[in-house]
């Protein structure tokens, strides 16, 4: 029985990266495009100025042109280099960190999860205060076993969406509780967000994926592709429910502590 579980589980692994290496292969292609068409488009310019400096009797026609070339066509597609080398920078970070979590040793120990998750939220005090929500604690969330530093990362990712997509139309506020039951412990992190339309809650998890990518919010769009790879390590489990407009609850499960 233990091995079977091993295997299934080794092919979510494999099926994973396959996902990671296709959308990543892709989503790569497009800056890379942008970076060689500019590329090219900047030498052709370059020589076109060479030419035209070349000549000795420049009329003004010529210097308005050399001077378009200087202050407008040429900056512009440095621009565009530089937004394109940007976002494969971006794209690469990211992957680099999916990797890792899948790599890197994992020191399971009992947790004490109200510790971590008041951690957590000092660290995001300012970005909460700035913005007028509030995030509150059960008193009594049950400890848990697993990696201190992957948990501390889970829960930062989810705590983390949660204040990224509050309602600017209300008071924002997030809940973390949680409870022990056959033989795991579930915890779930509520806000009353924006919310998740129901065609778009399966494909949250996908790598890149964001819920409008026109947003302002920032990311990568790997959060939850990171939570996946930890809870995968840690054999957990993750689910949401969501409502648009009222708002999401993600609920974890994780071992219990020893």
């Amino acid at each position: 029985m233990e091995q079977a579980e091993k295997i299934m589980q080794l092919h979510k692994m494999i099926e994973e990266l396959q996902s990671i290496v296709y959308i990543s292969s892709h989503d790569l292609r497009s800056p890379l495009v942008n970076i060689d068409g500019f590329s090219g488009s900047l030498t052709n310019n370059c020589k076109q100025l060479r030419k035209l400096l070349a000549n000795e009797k420049i009329s003004e026609d010529v210097k308005k042109e050399v001077l378009d070339l200087l202050q407008e066509t040429i900056p512009e597609d440095l621009m565009f280099i530089t937004e394109g080398t940007k976002k494969m920078k971006t794209l690469i970070n990211g992957l680099l960190e999916v990797s890792r979590v899948g790599t890197v040793e994992v020191k399971m120990e009992n947790l004490d999860m109200h510790k971590i998750i008041e951690n957590i939220i000092a660290n995001v005090s300012y970005k909460t205060k700035e913005l007028g929500a509030s995030i509150t604690i059960q008193s009594d969330l049950p400890p848990c076993h697993g990696d201190s530093t992957q948990i501390d990362q889970l829960f930062s990712n989810l705590i983390d969406n949660a204040i990224k997509y509050l309602d600017p139309k209300r008071k924002g506020h997030i809940h973390i509780s949680g409870h022990r039951e056959y033989g795991q412990n579930h915890y779930c992190v509520k806000d009353n967000g924006i919310g998740i339309h129901k065609n778009q809650q399966k494909r949250i998890f996908e790598v890149y994926h964001r819920l409008d990518p026109n947003d302002t919010v920032g990311g990568e769009g790997l959060g939850l592709t990171i939570i996946n790879r930890i809870l995968a390590r840690h054999n957990g489990t993750i689910r949401l429910e969501s409502t648009p407009d009222e708002g999401t609850e993600f609920f974890v499960s994780l071992p219990i502590s020893n």
